[in-house]
This record gives structure tokens, C-alpha cells and sequence, in this order.
């Protein structure tokens, strides 16, 4: 337990930030605005960071439970020195504050995906940077993949409404691969067999009005800390490859992106890890926040298509999409049983 919780450094959002276009001119104004609050934190981040190591590294509970904010055990002594310990929690405080500034006030993404890569490519830089030593011979690669509408037949109830604008969305794939290793994002031109490769169909939080994709950073250490791929593009241990794949989905700001379009964009992409040679069980579907809620309904509506697919053409019938292998949910919208009054939070040291 900290005295202030990790999002203590990320400016809140106001509501009326919504309406305002996501294409005007006027939201870059607020980024920068919220930007420069990030700016002012770093000198509170020069203190209070040091102040937190010093708290949270004591032998006595009753220090541990004074530190001003929570650091992950493993970005302290005696897992890190105390330089690495400082820059670590410097970086990640401030780097969280200036993502928010730039995607917390509700501009959809698909207005500008070049700067959605952009971030990606930053953000997986600082992780490669800041990642375990040793292991500098990888790194995580970010690429580009255009996603075609999810195809008509398989559209029932209000997902068959022909006013839904269905277009193309962009996406982007994150591997963890040696530092000179092509990337392959086909699993059936890669060389690896089906146990050897798995897939994060990962969705970003937001309240389906924000968020960019591969912006949470559990994303990038998840895609870190499993075994690169080698030159052969094949695992270069025993555990399989794993590869996070991240769709823009539209965001419900007006009234032709409401709900279904968000979930109609990530059967999209899941349709689009089939269409390449993917497996069903070889696809996780991954959501933080609000993208847990809207895996959870790519997971049903796939589930409730596969039964009527099989009542009506069989089981082994050509078109079936197959349902997901697993679902990983991230304090997603089906977490009710937490209390509203609840502080405590992931980073904090577990209590004795």
C-alpha cells in the first residue's frame, strides 16, 4: 500500500474534452496543455521516487506502507541497483503522464495512425531501453497491417444492419525478435508449427471514447519477456512465439461509431489472425479496461456465431471463425465485485 495511487501523476480529463472534434485543431491545444502538467511533475518525481525506494525497501511495514507512490518489486533493490531503481521510476511515472496527455481526451485514433506508430515505436524503444541487461541483442519491432470489415455473412442480429459503416481499419503487430531478424507476421510463412506460435489479440482501455492501441505497457513487457525470434523466425527456446497483434478500433463519439462498431472492428481483426493462418486456439484475446469488456464480446458473439454455424451447417463447415483458445481480462468492465472505495493497486508490495 502507497499514500497515493499510480495514477496520481496522470492530469484527470475533463468531460467536456469529448465533444470537442476529434479532427479540430483545438485538441492539439489540450494535449499540450496536459503535456506541460506532465513537464511540471518531474521535479516531484526527483523526490518522491527516491523517497518511495527508501520506503518500500524497508525491513519495517510500517515504513513500507509510508511510501508516497508504488513501485514494482522488481524495479527495486535488490533486483536493481538504485541507479537503475531511479531512472525506472522516473521514466515510467513521467512517460505514463505524457501517453495520458496525448491520448486520454478522446481523440479516435484512426484520425491519425501515423501518430498512434509513432507512440508505439517510442514506447517500445523506452521498454527495450529499460529491460532486463543482457538482453540487448533483441529488441520489440513494431509494424503496420490493414484489416479488412468483418465479412457480411458471418454480420447476424444488429451486427447485419446495413447503415453500419464498415471500412478498413489499420493495426499494428509487436514481436520480440533478435536485432537482426527479419519479422514474419504469417504464421504459415514463418516455418513454426502450430505449438510453437501464439497470438495476443490485444485491445486497448478508453471507455470505447479513448485510447490508442499497444499504448498500456503491460502489453510491451508481456512481448519483452518472452523468448525472441531467431533468424529462422523460429522460437529460440522451447516456449512458443508469441506475437501481440493491436486493432485501432473505432471509438463511439458520435452516433455511426456506437456499439456494435467496436466490436465489429475487433471480429475484424480476429477474422484477419484466421484469415492468415492463425488457429483458434492459437489466439488470446487480451483486453485492458473497457478492452477487457469488448474482448468478452468479440469472445461471445464469436462463441454464439460458431453454435449457430454448427446447428445449421455442421461442424467441420467451411467459414467457421472457431472460437478464441483464451481470454485474458485486465480490470475489464465485468469486474464488478471490486470495491468503489478499494486503493489499492497491482504496483504496491503485497502486505506480510
Amino acid at each position: 500500500m502507497s499514500l497515493l495511487p499510480a495514477s496520481f501523476f496522470q492530469p484527470p480529463t475533463p468531460s467536456i474534452l469529448l465533444l470537442v472534434p476529434p479532427s479540430s485543431p483545438f485538441q492539439w491545444l489540450i494535449r499540450f496543455a496536459i503535456f506541460l502538467l506532465a513537464l511540471v511533475s518531474l521535479p516531484f518525481l526527483g523526490i518522491l521516487i527516491p523517497l518511495s525506494i527508501l520506503c518500500l525497501t524497508s525491513p519495517i511495514a510500517a515504513v513500507r506502507h509510508l511510501a508516497p507512490l508504488p513501485i514494482h518489486p522488481d524495479n527495486m533493490p535488490p533486483k536493481r541497483s538504485w541507479r537503475d531503481s531511479l531512472i525506472r521510476g522516473v521514466i515510467a511515472y513521467f512517460l505514463s503522464g505524457c501517453i495520458w496527455s496525448i491520448t486520454g481526451i478522446g481523440t479516435a485514433p484512426e484520425f491519425n495512425h501515423s501518430g498512434a506508430r509513432r507512440l508505439a515505436h517510442i514506447v517500445a524503444w523506452l521498454v527495450d531501453y529499460l529491460g532486463p541487461r543482457g538482453r540487448s541483442a533483441s529488441r520489440l519491432e513494431v509494424t503496420d497491417e490493414t484489416i479488412a470489415p468483418f465479412p457480411d455473412e458471418l454480420n447476424v442480429g444488429i451486427f447485419a444492419n446495413k447503415d453500419l459503416h464498415k471500412p478498413h481499419i489499420e493495426a499494428l503487430w509487436l514481436h520480440h525478435v533478435l536485432a537482426d531478424s527479419p519479422v514474419t507476421t504469417s504464421p504459415s510463412s514463418s516455418g513454426l508449427t502450430p505449438s510453437q506460435r501464439r497470438v495476443f489479440l490485444f485491445f486497448g482501455g478508453g471507455g470505447y471514447v479513448t485510447g490508442w492501441p499497444l499504448v498500456h505497457p503491460f502489453v510491451f513487457s508481456l512481448a519483452r519477456s518472452v523468448p525472441p525470434l531467431s533468424r529462422q523466425n523460429l522460437p529460440s527456446d522451447d516456449l512458443p512465439a508469441f506475437a501481440v497483434f493491436a486493432p485501432n478500433v473505432r471509438k463511439s463519439l458520435s452516433r455511426e461509431r456506437a456499439f456494435p462498431v467496436p466490436v465489429l472492428d475487433g471480429l475484424a481483426a480476429y477474422a484477419h489472425l484466421r484469415s492468415i493462418g492463425y488457429r483458434p486456439e492459437e489466439i488470446t484475446l487480451m483486453g485492458d479496461s473497457a478492452g477487457g469488456g469488448l474482448a468478452w464480446s468479440v469472445a461471445a458473439y464469436l462463441a454464439i456465431l460458431q453454435e449457430s454455424q454448427t446447428r445449421r451447417r455442421g461442424t467441420h463447415a467451411d467459414g467457421n471463425l472457431g472460437v478464441p483458445g483464451a481470454l485474458v481480462l485486465i480490470s475489464d468492465t465485468s469486474a464488478v465485485a471490486c470495491s468503489p472505495t478499494d486503493t489499492s493497486d497491482w504496483l504496491s508490495r503485497p502486505r506480510e
